[in-house]
């Protein structure tokens, strides 16, 4: 098995629960808005980032409140970082990768450490594959 194993789609927003919010159902109303699925090795998809979802502002609970991940994220803005982001927001600006195939938070980026955290990208063998893409 290696990081990229297959390709797998994972819910940036989780469907089912919010891991640090009790009560919550989980955001099942934008599960497969295509903004809301990101792509995942099989691996990062199964031991990730599992129902964990910090956000900085107000959480969202159901579809009256947010319709769309949009609304969604001018409301609750998210801490964790989406591959389709631009601007302020894309992963290259809160993330910084070494030849070494090491990850930190760029200039001590709260959303790249928690990124990195979540998404558990520190594990060895992502750091093998990164350091053999140099």
């Amino acid at each position: 098995m290696t990081v990229t194993e297959y390709g797998d789609a994972d819910h940036y927003r989780p469907k089912g629960s919010v891991a640090d919010t009790p009560g919550h159902t989980g955001y099942f109303w934008v599960a497969y808005e295509w903004r809301n699925l990101v792509p995942s090795c099989k691996q990062c998809n199964t031991g990730g980032k599992g129902d964990a979802f910090p956000v900085s502002g107000k959480r969202v609970f159901g579809w009256k409140e947010a319709t769309t991940p949009g609304m969604l994220d001018a409301i609750e803005k998210p801490l964790l970082l989406h591959p389709y982001d631009s601007g302020e927001n894309h992963p290259r600006k809160h993330l910084v990768f070494d030849k070494l195939g090491h990850v930190k938070a760029r200039n001590g980026s709260e959303k790249g450490r928690l990124s990195i955290e979540v998404y558990k990208l520190r594990r060895k063998e992502l750091k093998d594959e990164r350091k053999e893409c140099e």
